[in-house]
């Protein structure tokens, strides 16, 4: 997704895999039976992946995520720690 960071879900680091798969499942819930619009970006991320922003009656799910603390704004460059001192 456009502009954010989550929490990594697929990791070993226990504290910060219960935050990404909370944002994930927290995604899931806001999306579920809705119309979903894909608002794709020109650019593509670190890994080669196409970013969007993804919407929802008119408003960005991205921007709803950071909100309520499951993302964090990002626009590229060192990305803060999601835990520390685990």
């Amino acid at each position: 997704m456009a502009g954010i960071d989550t929490p990594e879900s697929r990791t070993r680091r226990k504290a910060e895999k219960v935050l990404g798969l909370a944002a994930k499942a927290r995604l899931k819930e806001l999306l579920k039976g809705q119309k979903v619009s894909i608002q794709c970006t020109k650019e593509k991320g670190k890994f080669g992946r196409i970013l969007a922003d993804v919407v929802v009656n008119d408003k960005s799910i991205n921007q709803q995520l950071i909100e309520e603390g499951h993302a964090r704004k990002y626009m590229g460059g060192k990305k803060e720690p999601w835990i520390i001192n685990e």
